[in-house]
């Protein structure tokens, strides 16, 4: 404290008094001290008390006093960017230059202009600059001109080092200051190099030990510089003509991590030939260092989406800025690990590709009974469709049956597509699209219809369905929004005494009742498993007024929220489907719901939504099994935004 008092270090009047605030706050006696030993003038003029307290005279007269020195001087204050300072004549002409504007860096353009790192300027004299809006920021760091040259000259060896760095950071075309591209550009690198020289010529005059230190001191051996980074490599191997995304500074950490999308809002610049969309880019941080590659899309919110981070090319460089050899590469591991989990070979429907899980954003890829049915959602998707279509029929030996473009999502990635492409756009003729197709599932059949919900079937509950098929076994059970039956039917095949499935589509309770009574199916009889085309609330209210209980409910809606800005409004909604689901369970009874909304999912409201429902029922519950989909529907987990469906599995008292 007493350094910063005396002004041997750079701290300011204001923030000399804000360090000693709390321990002469009852003493004024050491202001008047110090303002005594700088022999600046009397503050009382004619007995009259210009201020009330030493300690304020001594902050007015700080303000008033040459910033180095703290001699009392009449001079203007000087403009800087960060602080406004005096200097008497001696210590002004201490400066390399007249210009008042390079006397003082931050800490960034001490690292820029000299090549240094933030552990270089560690134990380099500084002032920290609280920030005047905000006291919450971190204060600015700001140092001498000449006290950062000199640790320079540590750090490179020698002046002629730091100067050579000097030019090659000028003479860099990448560098954000090309001083090339205009004269005054180049005018401010000529002074730059001349304020070094004079630096050095004004050391050797004022210091007479300067020629002997300069005998005696070995110099530092230069830092190595930094090898290129995989990806880097791999750029120069192939051209380097791919642009270049940079990332705003403090942002880039996520990307490091795995998060397979980068926003437009975390994008600083462009840097190269401005790329179309789908074309092959390379990411990197503030530092310029490559952290990861993707594709690019400049109309998109999500400006990138990232392929490979930097950690993984390291590994393995064979498909580095190599897209469709990374595409087929990862459609085969899907299906390696589809096969490792037992569904290639023993189920009719599976997720081949799963989007991010499977680390290919904007495309789903589902196996129906020895055809593919494609859902895309980005722009990349679309420009390489040809070549992703072969590469899954390579790799399955199936059919692509249909391309499903998601419309709404394309328009924002810039493709415009017309409705009846995006709803379906298949190989086969419309009439062979809207025929039924049988799924075996576990040895449960089920009919799906080539333009129905999603890519036709929910594969995503397939294990709850196994365990809803566990649990029936002579119980009453009601299935509602059941659309074509999944949850009754495996009821059903388990044991179950009655079977009702609800839906208020009438095309879904069509191919339900045709899954479940025909013979070469299900065979179920009508008088066991039974379906219903109603609004659900208005069948459950009707059920509640007539006093009808099941054993064991399922409820599993269609996604109410799409984003957060509807997740109050489906809170409600759920509460309120919930309640009366609650109120149609027997006491001791089993209630599955689920929610496929993500937003709902990734608030983690689903669960205490449902405890407010339980007491608007008058019910008590109990959490036996919370889920998600099914193992085939992968997640990455530096990507939980991919997590969306939540399936809750309670006993209702």
């Amino acid at each position: 404290m007493m350094r910063e008092l005396t002004h041997e270090g750079l701290a300011t009047a204001p923030q000399v008094c804000r360090v000693w605030r709390d321990v002469i706050a009852s003493d004024d006696r050491l202001w008047q001290h110090h303002y005594g030993k700088h022999n600046w003038p009397h503050p009382f003029y004619n007995k009259q008390q210009l201020y009330t307290s030493w300690k304020d005279a001594y902050i007015h007269q700080t303000g008033r006093s040459c910033y180095d020195c703290l001699t009392w001087t009449q001079r203007t204050t000087l403009g800087f960017a960060p602080l406004k300072l005096r200097f008497c004549q001696k210590c002004r002409q201490g400066y390399e230059s007249s210009n008042p504007t390079q006397r003082l860096l931050s800490a960034s353009e001490a690292q820029y202009r000299f090549r240094l790192k933030a552990a270089h300027l560690q134990e380099v004299p500084h002032a920290l600059d609280a920030n005047p809006i905000n006291p919450q920021f971190d204060a600015m760091r700001l140092y001498r001109r000449p006290d950062v040259f000199r640790r320079a000259v540590e750090v490179h060896g020698s002046v002629d080092a730091v100067c050579a760095q000097m030019r090659r950071r000028l003479d860099d075309p990448s560098s954000r200051h090309n001083l090339e591209r205009s004269s005054r550009k180049e005018a401010r690198r000529r002074s730059d190099l001349t304020n070094l020289q004079a630096v050095k010529v004004r050391d050797r005059q004022t210091d007479s030990n300067w020629h002997l230190r300069q005998q005696n001191e070995q110099p530092q051996a230069r830092q190595q510089e930094p090898r290129p980074t995989a990806i880097q490599a791999a750029v120069e191997r192939l051209g380097g003509k791919f642009a270049r995304v940079v990332i705003k500074r403090g942002k880039a950490n996520v990307f490091k991590a795995g998060h397979p999308l980068v926003y437009s809002g975390a994008i600083d610049r462009v840097v190269g030939r401005a790329p179309a969309a789908g074309d092959v880019v390379v990411v990197t941080d503030g530092a310029d260092t490559a952290i990861a590659w993707g594709v690019y899309n400049p109309v998109s919110m999500f400006r990138v989406r990232i392929m490979q981070v930097e950690s993984e090319v390291a590994r393995d460089p064979t498909f580095a800025l190599d897209l469709l050899g990374l595409v087929k590469h990862r459609i085969g591991q899907a299906k390696d690990l589809r096969r490792a989990l037992g569904l290639v070979g023993s189920s009719d429907a599976y997720r081949l590709v799963n989007s991010e899980g499977d680390r290919l954003s904007g495309i789903i890829v589902e196996y129906l009974r020895g055809s593919l049915v494609v859902a895309s959602s980005a722009a990349w998707v679309e420009r390489y469709r040809a070549e992703i279509t072969h590469a899954l029929e390579a790799a399955t030996q199936s059919r692509v049956s249909r391309w499903q473009a998601a419309v709404d999502m394309l328009k924002e990635e810039g493709v415009e597509q017309s409705s009846s492409d995006g709803e379906s756009e298949a190989s086969a003729s419309d009439t062979e699209a809207e025929e039924m197709h049988a799924l075996a599932e576990g040895g449960v059949h089920f009919l799906m219809s080539g333009k129905g919900q999603k890519t036709g079937f929910y594969a995503d509950q397939r294990e709850s369905r196994q365990l809803i098929r566990s649990l029936a076994k002579g119980k009453r059970v009601l299935d509602l929004c059941c659309y074509t039956g999944g949850f009754a039917m495996c009821a059903a095949v388990g044991g179950a005494s009655h079977v009702t499935g609800v839906d208020s589509s009438a095309k879904a309770i069509s191919l339900a009742q045709a899954a479940a009574y025909r013979e070469d199916l299900n065979a179920l009889k009508p008088e066991a498993c039974q379906f219903v085309q109603a609004d659900i609330v208005a069948f459950m209210q009707q059920a509640k007024a007539d006093g009808q209980q099941w054993d064991i409910v399922v409820l599993d809606p269609p996604k109410l929220a799409p984003n957060r800005k509807a997740l109050r409004r489906a809170t409600t909604h759920y509460r309120k489907l919930n309640t009366l689901a609650m109120q149609l369970t027997q006491p001791g009874g089993l209630l599955m719901t689920c929610s496929c909304s993500g937003a709902m999912t990734q608030s983690g409201e689903f669960v205490p939504m449902l405890q407010a429902a339980a007491a608007q029922a008058g019910r008590a519950i109990t959490l036996l099994r919370s889920a998600g989909a099914a193992s085939d529907h992968t997640l990455d987990p530096a990507f939980p935004e991919g997590h969306y469906l939540t399936n809750v599995l309670l006993r209702v008292l």
